[in-house]
């Protein structure tokens, strides 16, 4: 779950990836990067989308990212990991598990679980159990979300390379610092790290810096060669059947060093560097 954010004089510490960003102004942001700096890529389709869905949008991202991920990793187990984590809580009492177990193949049943699952995916994240109950599903709907997964798995599948190299929730271990403590990204090629949004609306620059935070924080990571082999970033839409591409050899040393200042990797190393002056240039970690 994502850490709680704190802020002091201004400054935000202790927050996720998406915590921080949301304090940003646009212009603070812009900074750093512009959606602009992204070639768009309009595809064509024969499939239109209704306009009005009886759930929340919201909802409806979150149906659409489950069950993309089933449909490329074909097991309900790893596409339904976050709902699966809070499953042993006594709040949850196993259902989680019960649910997933039901999926057997894309189809009206698997929109309906993953719809279900929400509620579990919900308190993984808030601690609040949503009433998803609520909610019945229409054709119109059932249409819209079976389209936007057949748009993304797509999309994601010709970012796969021979090397059928395919990673969900990408988290940065070894990367985060006292002002970024979370943040996992959506899915990870071997040279293509993307991210999913399903907005009726084009991303916007807190988008594209949202994934080049990602970007800086995985070639810093324990895993750091995942990334550093990665050609370009790019944000999928399949609500408005769009890509938006950037090249990484777009991106200069030095606004890579600007994001990492960020991040805080200086202030890391200013600490690491205090510490070994007290012991003789390494760091002691024994108690006395």
């Amino acid at each position: 779950m994502d850490a709680t954010q704190c802020q002091i004089k201004g400054v935000i510490t202790m927050a996720t990836v998406t915590q921080i960003i949301k304090q940003m102004t646009a212009e603070e942001i812009q900074r750093f990067i512009k959606v602009d700096d992204f070639k768009k890529t309009q595809y064509r389709s024969n499939s239109k989308l209704y306009r009005r869905e009886s759930i929340p949008a919201y909802l409806s991202g979150v149906i659409i990212d489950y069950l993309t991920r089933y449909k490329l990793l074909k097991d309900p187990t790893k596409a339904f990991s976050i709902p699966l984590i809070v499953d042993i809580d006594k709040e949850v009492n196993g259902e989680a598990s019960k649910l997933v177990s039901q999926i057997k193949k894309f189809d009206k049943e698997s929109v309906d679980i993953a719809l279900k699952l929400c509620r579990y995916d919900n308190y993984y994240r808030t601690g609040k159990l949503e009433d998803t109950a609520q909610y019945k599903l229409t054709e119109h709907d059932y249409f819209n979300l079976g389209t936007m997964v057949n748009r993304a798995t797509w999309f994601i599948n010709s970012c796969i390379d021979k090397t059928k190299i395919l990673e969900v929730d990408i988290e940065f271990d070894g990367a985060y610092t006292n002002k970024v403590t979370n943040g996992d990204a959506d899915y990870l090629t071997n040279k293509v790290l993307i991210d999913l949004k399903t907005s009726a609306y084009e991303p916007k620059s807190a988008d594209a810096f949202q994934l080049l935070l990602y970007y800086v924080l995985g070639i810093n990571s324990n895993n750091s060669y995942k990334f550093e082999k990665l050609t370009h970033l790019a944000i999928f839409n399949p609500r408005l059947n769009a890509a938006y591409t950037l090249p990484l050899s777009s991106i200069s040393k030095r606004k890579i060093e600007k994001v990492e200042k960020f991040i805080g990797y200086d202030e890391e190393i200013e600490l690491s560097d205090a510490l070994s002056h007290f012991t003789g240039g390494y760091i002691n970690t024994s108690l006395f």
